[in-house]
């Protein structure tokens, strides 16, 4: 063998190491996205999880202020009073359905490795959007709570009963 073509037999073999190479390391880049989605979906997915629990607890506490608010006013078990009550619990039930319909997706590790890194970062791009709604329905009840004690506060100044 001449040695031009011994060179082009050594370039022909670095050529193909190097190939495999670069497969192996796109491969591990894959991997290494994977993993990270994953990780990111279970840290939004128990995000989720807590900011309905958050929604579940303020919703008993609003509930609490406008019965607090409307006895007071002399006005407990009137329709506008039960009309309030059931739109605490229909935002409620909202949250428990987002949280069924995230519990009943494709969200075992088993389901998440077949999936394509786009498919999981739509699936991640669902659970934030589902979050933005459950954070924005908790800030929500935060206020009317506020607003309900802020009410009960006043009656009772009315009343004479000033309370601090």
């Amino acid at each position: 063998m001449s040695p031009p073509e011994i060179t082009s037999i050594v370039s022909a073999i670095i050529s193909a190491l190097s190939a495999g190479v670069a497969y192996w390391s796109a491969a591990s880049a894959r991997s290494a996205q994977k993993s990270s989605q994953r990780i990111e979906l279970a840290v939004k997915a128990k995000e989720l999880s807590i900011e309905a629990d958050r929604v579940i607890a303020r919703g008993a506490e609003l509930k609490q202020a406008l019965d607090d608010a409307f006895r007071l006013a002399g006005q407990h078990n009137t329709p506008r009073l039960k009309t309030l009550l059931r739109g605490v619990d229909e935002k409620i039930e909202k949250v428990k359905a987002l949280m069924k319909e995230l519990e009943t997706s494709a969200l075992s590790e088993k389901d998440l490795g077949k999936k394509k890194p786009e498919d999981i970062a739509q699936i991640l791009a669902s659970i934030s959007e589902k979050l933005v709604h459950i954070r924005a329905t908790r800030e929500d009840m935060e206020r009317e709570i506020a607003s309900a004690i802020d009410e009960s506060k006043q009656i009772r100044k009315l009343q004479g009963f000033d309370s601090v």
